[in-house]
């Protein structure tokens, strides 16, 4: 079942826990106000005009699971702030000049990784849990993007756009948490963003680009990036942000449903078998549903996700937590 958590952030101070019903009363951007009984607005209702497009994102549960790590855009640009697992307790993390994005825990919960735009391009940082001694690890004038951690905590993952001539064309790399020892993973046409180890190392989910820009799909691989197998096969919907459930038995996903234009969460075993809709259309009488960017509590019983609200798609979103 759905949680009531809903972590909500208005110019940086205002953190609310809203019921489905409520965030099903929430209008969107330009929109006539009120409505009557049949859902149409008064032919004299003014128009409605919204000003603030806040959209928290990327959650991320620290290993003792009392805190998540997300992105924020409510400042004017992307931060990262801090919330205690009950939505109280908000914090920013960072104040940096440039966008911050993409936070993870490290698995000792004393580090955070995360993405940043401060240098003129997007670098890989690390800093810790509090916030201080935040450090580019990436150090190239490529686009690297979308870091995660090895289960020891010693290395990490990314993707880049380093070497590849088209500049949308991102591979797989790992290396030692310090920057050192860059190993490309994959190399080819495709796409490869979203990449994370099993908890045993052996290898790989990511969200994978294949027939040009259009075809999205979850594959896992062996961590050397041989033996890449599609698990979800349908060119028609997005699916994307794969994530392994904490005792590798579970990936997590966000996908297309049979309406093609919304997202779900899905949950699917790593051979491709035993897929499972987790997240349905949450506003009576729409199918409206875009759910992304699933993250699993440390124990794998709770998911830490972005929804966004409807017709204003891209330029709200709220942190929900899923029960499973």
């Amino acid at each position: 079942m759905l949680t009531l958590l809903v972590i909500g952030v208005q110019m940086g101070v205002q953190v609310g826990v809203l019921s489905g019903l409520q965030l099903g009363a929430l209008s969107a951007a330009s929109a006539r106000q009120p409505a009557d009984a049949a859902g149409k607005p008064p032919a004299d209702a003014p128009f409605v005009t919204r000003l603030t497009h806040t959209v928290n994102a990327y959650g991320c549960w620290s290993p003792d699971a009392s805190t998540i790590v997300f992105q924020s855009n409510c400042t004017g640009r992307w931060q990262l702030y801090t919330i205690a697992a009950d939505g109280t307790n908000l914090r920013p993390l960072l104040n940096s000049r440039g966008n911050d994005i993409t936070p993870v825990y490290s698995p000792d919960g004393s580090k955070i990784l995360f993405v940043s735009e401060r240098d003129g391009n997007r670098e890989v940082y690390i800093c810790n849990a509090d916030g201080t001694n935040q450090r580019n690890i990436s150090r190239d004038p490529a686009m690297d993007i979308h870091p995660s951690w090895s289960h020891d905590g010693t290395r990490l993952l990314f993707s880049s756009n380093r070497g590849n001539k088209d500049p949308d064309d991102y591979d797989i790399y790992e290396m030692n948490v310090d920057g050192s020892n860059v190993r490309r993973v994959t190399s080819g046409p495709e796409i490869d963003t979203y990449a994370s180890w099993s908890p045993d190392g052996k290898r790989i989910v990511t969200r994978r680009v294949i027939d040009g820009k259009t075809n999205n799909e979850v594959f896992v691989m062996n961590a050397d990036g041989s033996g890449a197998v599609n698990l979800t096969k349908a060119p028609e919907h997005y699916d994307g942000w794969p994530v392994w459930s904490p005792d590798g038995t579970k990936i997590c996903f966000a996908g297309g449903g049979p309406d093609v234009g919304n997202h779900y969460l899905f949950l699917i075993n790593p051979d491709g078998t035993g897929k499972r809709q987790l997240t349905f259309a949450w506003l009576a009488g729409s199918s409206h549903c875009y759910d992304t960017q699933p993250a699993f509590s440390p124990d794998g019983r709770r998911i830490v996700f972005t929804r966004y609200r409807p017709a204003t798609h891209f330029e709200s979103a709220e942190l929900c937590v899923l029960e499973i």
